[in-house]
């Protein structure tokens, strides 16, 4: 038996998604968020983009206490044309969402299903909708050994073998 002593610091929750809060802002109600068809958690992270690619809005779930987790409240910032970079959206650029999964600390894209309210940008409007994600899974390769005869190769030569994978499904997630 060894005994380890363990300390620590208690430190602020950081975000994985970094955005700039302005005065302008589009509301976006999220009733719901899954990954895999499993919703969201305490702790994940949802957050929006510009076309450009740039994260003007984002949100904890489960971030304020004692409250139900869903719906999930999110600002997407307009840009502050009172400074020289671009820090939000422009009227009518079009959403794209992330989520921020805390168990495997991955990014993922997701599909909004929007049912109320405008689908682009605009300075204090209100859109409610859910998003969906998946992981995209890579395919575990176990090929038979006793499968694979290259017969005999004379030293120096080099043999070749095609190996036939068929697409058996996702038995093993």
């Amino acid at each position: 038996q060894i005994t380890v002593g363990l300390a620590g610091i208690g430190g602020e929750v950081t975000r994985d998604f970094v955005f700039t809060r302005t005065g302008d802002n589009h509301s976006l109600l999220i009733d719901s968020a899954t990954l895999d068809g499993i919703s969201l958690s305490e702790g994940d992270e949802i957050a929006v983009f510009t076309p450009d690619g740039l994260c003007a809005g984002g949100s904890i779930v489960g971030e304020i206490p004692d409250r139900d987790t869903w719906p999930v409240g999110l600002a997407a910032f307009g840009d502050d044309d009172r400074t020289p970079e671009v820090d939000g959206f422009a009227v009518n650029e079009a959403f794209a969402f992330k989520i921020w999964d805390l168990s495997d600390g991955e990014e993922y894209e997701a599909i909004p299903e929007y049912i109320s309210g405008r689908q682009k940008w605009n300075k204090n409007s209100l859109t409610e909708l859910n998003l969906a994600s998946e992981r995209g899974y890579t395919p575990n390769i176990f090929p038979f050994p006793e499968m694979i005869d290259f017969g005999e190769i004379i030293a120096g030569d080099i043999g070749t073998e095609t190996l036939i994978i068929r697409n058996t499904g996702l038995a093993d997630l």
